[in-house]
């Protein structure tokens, strides 16, 4: 094993107890050393926050599953549905494009020591294992969404089909009644409704009739 032997000027003093760098260029390489660390932790402290949202997330969807497999059917309304499609996407953008968990930042290219400090603490935080965790876990949030957009979809070209249906039947019972109107009713409820429904249409004859009223 090789060791290294560093060494520093010191002084003895009551108090906090200090080393101060050996010259100004030490100092530099320090605070370029300590940005690199402190830029690995920046991004494991933001993919914490991704995993956390994530997370709840994942929680905030347990239910409809579960409405699939008790009830047969979805409670989600489609309104929601694309609210949460709009939250996964946001939260995929922020992991995936707007990071820098898997790249190295322009910063280091040209500092090898200081780029190579960085992939250090990038590999010891687990940063690339836990963004392929999250890409997994996204693309299923992902797919259980759009089947669930699809079968609202779905469920609303279905309702819609129904409601024009009934809207056609309105209008052919409708007219029904105004061609022949007693023999529908008589049909429909028998010969006094019938003679009810007779009378009914003399006596709107008569009003609409001007003559008939002179």
């Amino acid at each position: 094993m090789i060791w290294k032997v560093n060494s520093w000027d010191f002084t003895l003093k009551k108090g906090n107890i200090r080393i101060p760098p050996q010259n100004k260029e030490n100092k530099e390489q320090l605070l370029l050393e300590k940005f690199a660390i402190s830029h690995g932790l920046m991004l494991a402290v933001q993919l914490d926050y991704c995993e956390t949202q994530l997370q709840k997330f994942i929680e905030k969807l347990a239910y409809i599953p579960e409405d699939m497999k008790t009830k047969g059917k979805m409670t989600t309304e489609p309104r929601q549905a694309v609210r949460y499609i709009g939250e996964l996407y946001d939260l995929r953008h922020r992991v995936l494009l707007e990071s820098e968990y898997m790249e190295t930042p322009e910063f280091f290219w040209n500092r090898e020591e200081l780029e190579g400090l960085f992939d250090n603490v990038r590999r010891h935080l687990e940063l690339k294992n836990r963004v392929d965790v999250m890409k997994s876990k996204l693309s299923l949030c992902i797919d259980l969404m759009d089947n669930i957009q699809e079968a609202l979809t779905h469920q609303h070209g279905a309702r819609l089909e129904w409601i024009i249906i009934i809207l056609i039947a309105s209008e052919i019972l409708i007219e029904l009644l105004r061609w022949k109107g007693a023999t529908v009713w008589a049909w429909l409820w028998g010969e006094e409704a019938a003679e009810k429904s007779d009378k009914l249409e003399q006596l709107n004859q008569e009003d609409s009739d001007p003559i008939s009223r002179d």
